[in-house]
């Protein structure tokens, strides 16, 4: 192994043995906090409109409805997690072997395509977003997604929120596309 190569691991090593620590610290104040209120009898049941509410809440992100920019950020965070925990662990491989990548899922051009269209779409959506102000940020992703939702604040149509939706995965389909073809991975 070479001098630059052990520096490269010895760094991801520290930086691993930091944020396991401090995401440790945060799950035991959680449990902490949780563990200091009382079981609710009956809470589990019934479980199927437990399980909806709960799924509508999670994927919907009903609790933000209220403030569409804050949904739409919170809702590509969440999404970004396991997607981009993926790039984490091939890079963990690539450390070590530089032609190392994820089992099953490290070839397949869908998970590519999906990180670089969350990379694009978080670029887009925090400086374009923030340069062009309320007037021309409706035709932005989230914009376009609160007029899909039928709340019309930004002059929006439903069908114009879904056209600009599809456009933006159009172009984003293009652009994960053209970038995979050009590398020449094998």
């Amino acid at each position: 192994m070479s001098g630059l190569r052990a520096t490269c691991l010895a760094l991801v090593l520290v930086a691993t043995v930091v944020g396991v620590a401090i995401f440790a610290r945060g799950v035991w104040r959680i449990t902490a906090t949780v563990r200091a209120g009382r079981p609710l009898a009956g809470r589990w049941r019934p479980v199927g409109p437990r399980l909806a509410s709960m799924l509508r809440e999670v994927f919907g992100h009903e609790a933000f409805r209220h403030n569409p920019h804050v949904k739409f950020a919170h809702w590509t965070v969440m999404v970004s997690f396991p997607i981009l925990f993926i790039t984490l662990v091939e890079g963990y491989g690539e450390v070590t072997d530089a032609r190392w990548t994820v089992p099953v899922v490290g070839h397949w051009p869908i998970v590519d395509w999906a990180v670089e269209g969350i990379a694009w779409l978080a670029l887009v959506e925090g400086i374009v977003g923030q340069l062009l102000g309320t007037g021309l940020a409706r035709w932005l992703p989230f914009a376009s997604g609160v007029a899909m939702e039928g709340i019309d604040r930004n002059g929006l149509s439903q069908g114009g929120g879904a056209l600009v939706v599809a456009a933006y995965a159009l172009v984003f389909a293009l652009i994960a596309v053209t970038t995979t073809v050009r590398r020449d991975v094998t």
